[in-house]
């Protein structure tokens, strides 16, 4: 097993019991692990996680160093509010200021980033080669004789194989030699829900959480949310928030409960789930997590309710959108996500107070349903009989 595969091995933060060797009938001694794993072993002890809730962001924190290390390498949960998916930054910023050798503990931002310097300068060599072979044969045709520096045995210009070192060097003009960590992890509302969900994690908020259900106040807080105000206050004109009842700004269509039933969705299937916003999606799904390939599939959530669609894209939007996903070699999947009717959910949201908070929760979800449709383009050159 590689290194990387021993790092991420764990599809889920959970702390498992050894395997037992496999078990013989006819040779007692294979019998002896089971009876000393039933007589005196006993389960890892679970230790969830503590987070915070920021209204700001719509996300919650996570800031102890250790629990940000589990949920990353334990399923690829949240991403670094200083970095573009692993929380990297500490280690980006002492490598930019000395602080760490050049090959020293390198993340998949760095890697990645070298190698597209690596192709950069590779492309510049192969245009400066075809431009001297160009003017070389000019030369010929011309009766000129070929400069030293345009024959086909010359050498390179000093800024074209110079190596990456000296394009990364470090600067640190202040000779600053200790770097805080400031960088912690942001998990979206359905990834806390999930977490917690599993007992690995422990939202802290206000004095309210204890006593109302997590999915409560995760779509009440969506629905509070500035994008959603406006259209509470243009149907109740004077109303705050504190003189309506929850199940009036509810909606069946909460953003967050039509991203958590498509959430949950996509884990079962057993796809690492993921952010979709820098390809103009919801989600992007990948087969085992960003450090072992690229996503293969690009999720758009569609909420329905009935026979009424929510979100009507027209023919030259999905065009653009089909064609930026197949540039970067991904499928898209148009997710119709099927709400309950809104009487039922109405219904369904008072009964709250009679359940357990879980079991309430799962009642609501079960009442979503997920319908995926995959959207390709046709292109004549590919799709040929």
């Amino acid at each position: 097993m590689s290194k990387v595969h021993e790092i991420y091995k764990a599809p889920l933060p959970f702390s498992l019991a050894p395997p037992l060797p496999p078990i013989i009938p006819t040779n007692p001694i294979t019998w002896i692990p089971y009876i000393y794993y039933y007589l005196f072993s006993r389960t890892p002890k679970q230790i969830p996680v503590q987070c915070s809730v920021d209204v700001g962001t719509l996300s919650c924190l996570v800031t102890d160093k250790e629990s940000i290390k589990r949920l990353w390498t334990s399923g690829f949960f949240g991403k670094g509010n200083l970095s573009r998916s692993e929380p990297t930054w500490h280690v980006r910023t002492k490598r930019s200021l000395g602080l760490l050798g050049f090959d020293e503990d390198l993340v998949a931002e760095e890697i990645t980033a070298r190698r597209r310097l690596q192709r950069k300068r590779f492309k510049a060599q192969r245009a400066y080669r075809e431009q001297c072979a160009r003017q070389r044969q000019l030369c010929i045709e011309r009766g000129e004789e070929v400069p030293d520096y345009l024959k086909e045995d010359a050498e390179l210009p000093k800024e074209l194989t110079e190596p990456l070192s000296s394009s990364l060097s470090a600067q640190n003009p202040s000779e600053v030699t200790f770097v805080p960590e400031l960088e912690h992890l942001q998990l979206t509302f359905p990834e806390a829900f999930f977490l917690s969900s599993l007992g690995t994690l422990v939202v802290n908020g206000t004095d309210n959480f204890s006593s109302t259900p997590l999915l409560h106040v995760f779509a009440e807080l969506t629905a509070k949310s500035p994008g959603f105000i406006t259209e509470i206050w243009n149907e109740f004109p004077g109303t705050s928030f504190s003189q309506l009842d929850p199940s009036n700004y509810i909606r069946p269509d909460n953003t967050f409960l039509v991203e958590l039933a498509a959430y949950y969705y996509f884990r079962q299937q057993g796809w690492v789930v993921k952010g979709g916003t820098k390809f103009s999606v919801d989600y992007l799904l990948y087969k085992r997590g960003p450090v072992f390939s690229h996503a293969e599939l690009a999720i758009l959530l569609l909420p329905c309710i009935g026979d009424y669609q929510k979100q009507n894209l027209k023919w030259h939007e999905l065009h653009c959108l089909n064609r930026t996903i197949g540039q970067v070699k991904k499928t898209l999947v148009l997710c119709y996500v099927q709400c309950p009717a809104p009487e039922k959910f109405k219904d369904l949201w008072q009964r709250q107070k009679n359940m357990d908070p879980w079991e309430w929760s799962k009642l609501i979800l079960s009442n979503y349903s997920i319908q995926c449709v995959t959207l390709r383009r046709w292109v004549p050159d590919r799709n040929r009989d």
